[in-house]
């Protein structure tokens, strides 16, 4: 083992106050010399970043885990000064962030879980129903009658899917004022400030795609290096990638020669074959998903922000690149997820912006 002092750099398994700081192979999690030094003052000698991202870790760590800091006068003192601090009050608002779908009544996710569900064993059955109308006098009325109680369970999901989004929208306004009263010129604040509040507006309180210049500004966090402005960089680089798949970064003193450049930005994404292509996004009342033809028989799905389906629709064998068509009105204004897969089993994604 080499020198404690030197705790970036050892290796194997560390047991309570050595250096470096793993669970001491019995999967339980302790502190270790890393947290002493930089709770002691050893993040003062780190650039704004990474200060503020050790800062972080360490109010996370004690926080979530009390029982480490029970008893020491270091951790202890270290929670202390950061009460009321930007950095603390950060902390505070990731949480919120971090548990908005609990604002929602566990009751209403269930009663949505159910009407999903049964939304598919109806369909399961007026697709049979379907196939047996030439050859069952019966059929026909069954067929009308499910279909009238599959409306109204679809118009009840919409109402449901409404209030659960209401919901987060009141307590993603909350953390919003919370985030937004966070007091720091600092970059890494600012940054970090600025993203939460984005997404805050944009994918709960007000559902909407991002603005042209808003993209650009995610993009010139996403610029900045992790020693300036903190792990909120990522974060960015990840959305700004998400929204127009072209790719961000910087090469931040890596050890790694240069190419071209400290700044590296690629050709912007074009949509093709390969991908999915949803026309016109943001959308109202419907939207066409137009796929590959290689994706061949297969399904596409409508998710919400939760992973649960509302939509979904057979997508039948194409020698061309093939397209749906599929209604939107009934779904609430929001953020939700197209995906595609077929005979390929390649899963294909893209996220749907609706409002109404």
């Amino acid at each position: 083992m080499q020198n404690c002092g030197n705790w970036f750099t050892v290796e194997g398994t560390e047991t309570d106050y050595t250096c470096g700081g793993t669970t001491g192979g019995s999967g339980t999690l302790t502190k270790n010399e890393a947290d002493l030094n930089l709770a002691d003052g050893g993040t003062l000698s780190l650039s704004p970043g990474y200060k503020w991202s050790s800062e972080m870790g360490l109010i996370r760590k004690f926080t979530e885990n009390p029982a480490l800091a029970t008893g020491d006068a270091v951790i202890s003192g270290f929670l202390q000064s950061q009460q009321g601090q930007p950095v603390a009050a950060m902390y505070g608002a990731r949480n919120g962030i971090n548990s908005l779908e609990a604002s929602i009544s566990p009751t209403l996710l269930s009663i949505i879980q159910n009407t999903l569900v049964q939304l598919d064993v109806n369909e399961a059955s007026l697709l049979a129903l379907l196939g047996s109308i030439d050859s069952d006098p019966n059929a026909l009325a069954s067929f009308t009658t499910l279909n009238a109680q599959t409306e109204t369970l679809e118009q009840s999901l919409q109402s449901y899917t409404t209030s659960a989004l209401s919901s987060l929208a009141i307590s993603a306004a909350t953390v919003h004022n919370t985030n937004n009263n966070i007091i720091s010129s600092a970059l890494p604040c600012e940054a970090e400030r600025y993203i939460n509040g984005l997404y805050l507006e944009t994918q709960f309180i007000a559902p909407r795609a991002l603005s042209a210049s808003e993209i650009e500004a995610v993009r010139q966090i996403g610029l900045n290096c992790p020693n300036d402005a903190g792990s909120i960089v990522y974060l960015a680089r990840a959305w700004h990638y998400l929204q127009t798949g072209t790719m961000v970064y910087m090469d931040c003193g890596s050890f790694v020669p240069p190419m071209g450049g400290s700044e590296r930005i690629s050709k912007p994404k074009s949509e093709s074959p390969s991908d999915l292509v949803l026309m016109p996004n943001p959308a109202d009342g419907s939207v066409e998903v137009k796929f590959p033809a290689n994706v061949g028989e297969g399904t596409l799905n409508v998710t919400d922000l939760w992973g649960r389906l509302l939509l979904q629709r057979k997508i039948p064998d194409s020698e061309e690149v093939a397209s749906l068509t599929i209604p939107v009105e009934g779904l609430a204004s929001g953020i939700y997820l197209i995906s595609v897969k077929g005979k390929t089993g390649k899963l294909l994604t893209k996220r749907l912006t609706i409002a109404h």
